[in-house]
């Protein structure tokens, strides 16, 4: 197995985020109704457990899973750009 260095840990998720949102803003330019297609990837968004006992999840699992909901917004709010972009530049 090999190692990488931090930067190149960096490099490949960053390499690996791009391709995805790039796949994904072409498929929703194939699709008869992309509003849907965007209302999917919303409606699949891992939300963080709002438990009312904020002792009841280790602290370091809740970073990870506010982590991890932030994220796949990020990614949802980049494909919908790189989508809207292509649709004004009329690619999609």
């Amino acid at each position: 197995m090999s190692s990488f260095s931090p930067q190149e840990m960096e490099a490949r998720l960053h390499a690996q985020r791009e391709l995805l949102v790039t796949l994904a803003a072409v498929v929703a330019g194939t699709m008869p109704d992309p509003g849907r297609f965007f209302a999917v990837l919303d409606q699949s968004a891992p939300l963080p457990n709002h438990q009312e006992d904020p002792g009841a999840l280790a602290s370091a699992a809740f970073a990870v899973a506010g982590a991890t909901a932030l994220e796949y917004e990020s990614l949802v709010d980049a494909v919908r750009s790189r989508y809207d972009e292509a649709t004004r530049r009329g690619g999609a």
